[in-house]
Protein backbone atom coordinates (compact mmCIF):
# COMPACT_ATOMS: atom_id res chain seq x y z
CA UNK A 1 0.00 0.00 0.00
CA UNK A 2 1.29 3.32 -0.80
CA UNK A 3 1.01 6.62 1.30
CA UNK A 4 -2.09 8.27 1.61
CA UNK A 5 -5.40 8.44 3.41
CA UNK A 6 -7.62 4.82 3.67
CA UNK A 7 -11.22 4.93 5.13
CA UNK A 8 -12.68 1.60 6.07
CA UNK A 9 -16.68 0.91 6.80
CA UNK A 10 -18.36 -1.81 7.38
CA UNK A 11 -22.40 -2.65 8.24
CA UNK A 12 -24.16 -5.94 9.59
CA UNK A 13 -27.91 -5.60 10.49
CA UNK A 14 -28.70 -1.92 10.86
CA UNK A 15 -25.19 -1.45 12.62
CA UNK A 16 -22.43 0.82 11.26
CA UNK A 17 -19.05 2.05 11.90
CA UNK A 18 -16.12 3.49 9.81
CA UNK A 19 -12.32 4.15 10.43
CA UNK A 20 -9.91 6.29 9.03
CA UNK A 21 -6.36 5.48 8.06
CA UNK A 22 -3.31 7.82 6.96
CA UNK A 23 -1.04 5.80 5.61
CA UNK A 24 2.79 6.93 5.52
CA UNK A 25 5.88 6.39 3.66
CA UNK A 26 7.16 2.93 3.49
CA UNK A 27 8.46 3.14 7.43
CA UNK A 28 5.33 4.82 8.33
CA UNK A 29 6.83 8.26 8.53
CA UNK A 30 5.93 10.95 6.62
CA UNK A 31 7.59 14.47 4.68
CA UNK A 32 6.54 17.94 4.89
CA UNK A 33 7.11 20.17 1.76
CA UNK A 34 6.46 23.68 0.22
CA UNK A 35 7.62 26.87 -1.20
CA UNK A 36 7.85 29.97 0.95
CA UNK A 37 6.88 33.60 -1.24
CA UNK A 38 7.67 36.96 -0.25
CA UNK A 39 4.11 38.42 -0.48
CA UNK A 40 5.25 42.10 -0.54
CA UNK A 41 6.94 41.33 -3.77
CA UNK A 42 5.04 41.78 -7.37
CA UNK A 43 5.54 39.17 -9.49
CA UNK A 44 6.00 36.99 -6.23
CA UNK A 45 9.93 35.99 -5.35
CA UNK A 46 10.74 33.18 -3.01
CA UNK A 47 12.24 33.47 0.25
CA UNK A 48 15.58 31.79 0.43
CA UNK A 49 17.16 30.98 3.28
CA UNK A 50 14.04 30.85 5.34
CA UNK A 51 13.83 28.39 8.39
CA UNK A 52 10.87 25.28 8.30
CA UNK A 53 10.07 23.77 11.65
CA UNK A 54 7.57 21.10 11.14
CA UNK A 55 6.05 19.87 14.35
CA UNK A 56 3.92 16.76 14.80
CA UNK A 57 4.51 13.57 17.14
CA UNK A 58 7.99 14.21 16.44
CA UNK A 59 9.43 17.35 14.79
CA UNK A 60 12.41 18.61 12.22
CA UNK A 61 13.75 21.87 10.51
CA UNK A 62 14.70 22.52 7.02
CA UNK A 63 15.72 25.86 5.29
CA UNK A 64 14.59 26.89 1.88
CA UNK A 65 16.76 26.40 -1.22
CA UNK A 66 17.92 28.14 -3.98
CA UNK A 67 14.25 27.97 -5.95
CA UNK A 68 12.82 28.88 -2.12
CA UNK A 69 11.60 25.47 -1.34
CA UNK A 70 11.71 23.10 1.47
CA UNK A 71 11.45 19.37 2.94
CA UNK A 72 11.18 18.28 6.56
CA UNK A 73 11.46 14.22 6.03
CA UNK A 74 10.85 11.19 8.44
CA UNK A 75 8.59 12.78 10.20
CA UNK A 76 6.17 10.66 12.69
CA UNK A 77 2.73 11.64 14.02
CA UNK A 78 0.06 13.78 11.71
CA UNK A 79 -1.22 16.05 11.68
CA UNK A 80 1.74 18.57 11.11
CA UNK A 81 2.24 21.69 12.40
CA UNK A 82 4.75 23.76 9.94
CA UNK A 83 6.17 27.45 11.53
CA UNK A 84 8.01 29.82 8.94
CA UNK A 85 10.28 32.54 10.41
CA UNK A 86 12.83 34.93 8.02
CA UNK A 87 14.82 38.03 9.47
CA UNK A 88 12.66 40.58 9.23
CA UNK A 89 9.43 39.23 8.35
CA UNK A 90 6.20 38.28 10.61
CA UNK A 91 6.61 34.42 11.80
CA UNK A 92 3.58 32.55 10.37
CA UNK A 93 2.34 28.65 11.04
CA UNK A 94 -0.26 26.44 9.59
CA UNK A 95 -1.38 23.00 9.56
CA UNK A 96 -0.38 21.09 6.41
CA UNK A 97 -2.92 18.84 4.66
CA UNK A 98 -2.01 15.46 2.64
CA UNK A 99 -1.92 15.75 -0.97
CA UNK A 100 -2.94 13.20 -3.38
CA UNK A 101 1.13 11.80 -3.98
CA UNK A 102 0.45 10.65 -0.03
CA UNK A 103 2.67 14.11 0.98
CA UNK A 104 1.94 16.85 3.60
CA UNK A 105 2.17 20.45 1.45
CA UNK A 106 2.03 23.63 2.95
CA UNK A 107 2.81 26.82 0.68
CA UNK A 108 3.37 30.04 2.54
CA UNK A 109 3.13 33.85 2.27
CA UNK A 110 5.41 36.02 4.27
CA UNK A 111 5.26 39.61 5.08
CA UNK A 112 8.35 41.90 6.08
CA UNK A 113 7.39 43.13 9.79
CA UNK A 114 5.45 46.38 9.72
CA UNK A 115 7.66 49.34 11.55
CA UNK A 116 6.65 50.66 14.71
CA UNK A 117 5.42 52.80 15.60
CA UNK A 118 2.32 51.24 13.89
CA UNK A 119 -0.55 49.17 14.21
CA UNK A 120 -0.26 46.34 11.19
CA UNK A 121 -1.82 43.19 12.76
CA UNK A 122 1.54 40.98 13.26
CA UNK A 123 -0.04 39.50 16.31
CA UNK A 124 -2.77 37.89 14.50
CA UNK A 125 -1.76 34.79 13.90
CA UNK A 126 -4.79 32.27 13.04
CA UNK A 127 -6.55 33.37 9.43
CA UNK A 128 -10.03 34.37 9.17
CA UNK A 129 -10.34 34.34 13.01
CA UNK A 130 -12.54 37.15 14.97
CA UNK A 131 -10.47 40.32 16.24
CA UNK A 132 -11.26 41.66 19.22
CA UNK A 133 -7.79 43.14 19.59
CA UNK A 134 -4.60 43.99 18.38
CA UNK A 135 -1.02 45.25 19.74
CA UNK A 136 1.89 45.49 18.96
CA UNK A 137 4.73 49.08 19.36
CA UNK A 138 2.48 49.67 22.95
CA UNK A 139 -0.53 50.55 21.37
CA UNK A 140 -3.79 48.47 21.24
CA UNK A 141 -6.47 48.37 18.67
CA UNK A 142 -9.74 47.12 20.25
CA UNK A 143 -13.16 46.30 17.77
CA UNK A 144 -16.23 47.95 19.07
CA UNK A 145 -18.29 45.62 16.50
CA UNK A 146 -18.13 42.22 15.90
CA UNK A 147 -17.36 41.69 11.96
CA UNK A 148 -14.22 42.41 12.08
CA UNK A 149 -12.06 39.12 10.99
CA UNK A 150 -8.74 38.35 10.34
CA UNK A 151 -6.75 37.71 7.32
CA UNK A 152 -3.52 35.71 7.88
CA UNK A 153 -2.30 33.22 5.53
CA UNK A 154 -3.42 33.62 2.45
CA UNK A 155 -3.92 36.21 -0.50
CA UNK A 156 -7.11 37.67 -0.92
CA UNK A 157 -9.16 38.72 -4.06
CA UNK A 158 -5.41 40.41 -5.82
CA UNK A 159 -4.86 41.72 -2.63
CA UNK A 160 -1.43 41.40 -0.76
CA UNK A 161 -1.54 38.56 1.87
CA UNK A 162 -2.00 39.45 5.46
CA UNK A 163 -1.74 40.61 7.49
CA UNK A 164 -4.83 42.93 7.76
CA UNK A 165 -8.60 43.06 9.51
CA UNK A 166 -11.57 42.96 7.07
CA UNK A 167 -15.95 43.33 7.22
CA UNK A 168 -18.14 41.55 5.30
CA UNK A 169 -21.41 43.30 4.19
CA UNK A 170 -24.21 41.18 2.90
CA UNK A 171 -26.66 42.04 -0.05
CA UNK A 172 -29.38 44.38 0.50
CA UNK A 173 -27.88 45.95 3.73
CA UNK A 174 -25.45 48.25 4.80
CA UNK A 175 -22.69 47.55 7.92
CA UNK A 176 -20.48 49.41 10.41
CA UNK A 177 -17.07 48.24 10.95
CA UNK A 178 -15.64 50.27 13.99
CA UNK A 179 -12.52 50.09 16.13
CA UNK A 180 -10.71 52.32 18.84
CA UNK A 181 -6.70 52.68 18.97
CA UNK A 182 -5.01 53.96 22.39
CA UNK A 183 -2.05 53.44 23.67
CA UNK A 184 -1.53 51.03 26.20
CA UNK A 185 0.31 53.01 28.75
CA UNK A 186 -2.08 55.93 28.59
CA UNK A 187 0.32 58.37 26.66
CA UNK A 188 -0.70 60.96 23.85
CA UNK A 189 0.04 60.28 20.39
CA UNK A 190 -0.78 61.43 17.04
CA UNK A 191 -2.29 59.82 13.81
CA UNK A 192 -0.48 59.68 10.52
CA UNK A 193 -2.11 57.33 8.08
CA UNK A 194 -4.23 54.08 7.81
CA UNK A 195 -4.76 51.78 4.59
CA UNK A 196 -8.52 51.41 3.50
CA UNK A 197 -9.32 48.82 0.68
CA UNK A 198 -12.99 48.02 -0.91
CA UNK A 199 -14.87 46.58 -3.75
CA UNK A 200 -17.19 48.91 -3.61
CA UNK A 201 -17.44 52.75 -1.94
CA UNK A 202 -17.08 52.88 1.76
CA UNK A 203 -17.74 55.85 3.60
CA UNK A 204 -15.23 56.81 6.68
CA UNK A 205 -15.35 58.65 9.87
CA UNK A 206 -12.04 59.33 11.71
CA UNK A 207 -12.30 60.95 14.96
CA UNK A 208 -9.65 61.99 18.01
CA UNK A 209 -10.24 62.88 21.38
CA UNK A 210 -7.60 64.02 23.69
CA UNK A 211 -9.21 63.94 27.35
CA UNK A 212 -12.36 63.08 26.10
CA UNK A 213 -12.66 66.26 23.44
CA UNK A 214 -12.87 66.16 20.02
CA UNK A 215 -9.95 67.32 18.26
CA UNK A 216 -9.89 66.04 14.71
CA UNK A 217 -12.32 64.21 12.61
CA UNK A 218 -12.04 62.81 8.91
CA UNK A 219 -14.52 62.28 6.91
CA UNK A 220 -14.89 61.19 3.30
CA UNK A 221 -15.69 57.69 0.53
CA UNK A 222 -12.90 55.00 -0.47
CA UNK A 223 -13.33 52.85 -3.79
CA UNK A 224 -10.06 51.17 -4.70
CA UNK A 225 -9.88 47.77 -5.04
CA UNK A 226 -6.18 47.76 -3.94
CA UNK A 227 -5.03 49.22 -0.37
CA UNK A 228 -4.80 53.11 -0.75
CA UNK A 229 -3.26 55.03 1.96
CA UNK A 230 -5.33 57.89 3.59
CA UNK A 231 -3.13 60.40 5.65
CA UNK A 232 -4.13 62.66 8.27
CA UNK A 233 -3.99 66.40 7.02
CA UNK A 234 -3.26 67.29 10.73
CA UNK A 235 -0.32 64.53 11.31
CA UNK A 236 0.85 67.20 14.49
CA UNK A 237 -2.08 67.21 16.55
CA UNK A 238 -1.90 65.04 19.97
CA UNK A 239 -4.19 62.48 20.26
CA UNK A 240 -5.63 59.91 22.86
CA UNK A 241 -7.65 57.89 21.13
CA UNK A 242 -8.88 57.05 17.60
CA UNK A 243 -12.07 56.17 16.63
CA UNK A 244 -12.15 54.38 13.23
CA UNK A 245 -15.66 53.81 11.55
CA UNK A 246 -15.96 52.35 8.09
CA UNK A 247 -19.95 52.20 6.70
CA UNK A 248 -20.16 50.13 3.32
CA UNK A 249 -23.92 50.79 2.25
CA UNK A 250 -23.56 47.76 -0.37
CA UNK A 251 -22.95 44.03 -0.78
CA UNK A 252 -18.71 43.42 -0.56
CA UNK A 253 -15.46 43.11 1.99
CA UNK A 254 -13.82 45.95 3.92
CA UNK A 255 -10.10 45.88 4.61
CA UNK A 256 -8.09 47.88 7.09
CA UNK A 257 -4.57 47.94 7.73
CA UNK A 258 -1.36 49.67 8.91
CA UNK A 259 -2.44 52.36 11.06
CA UNK A 260 0.52 54.45 11.47
CA UNK A 261 1.15 56.34 14.58
CA UNK A 262 4.10 59.17 16.32
CA UNK A 263 4.49 59.90 19.23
Amino acid sequence: MGPGSVGISASYSGFSDSLNLVVGIGNGLFDVEGQVIDASTNPNRGVVGARVVATGTTSGTATTDAFARYSVRGLAGPPFTVTVTFPGYIPVSRVSVIGSDGKFHADFYISPATACPALGFDDLTIDLAPVTTSSMCGFMLTTTTTNWVAAVASPDFGRPPGPFIFFDTPADTSTVGEAVVTSVSGRTFRFQSLDLSSFSTISHAITARLNSTVVLTIQGTTTLLNFVTLSNPHPFTMVDSLVIRLTKMTQGRSFLDNIRLAE
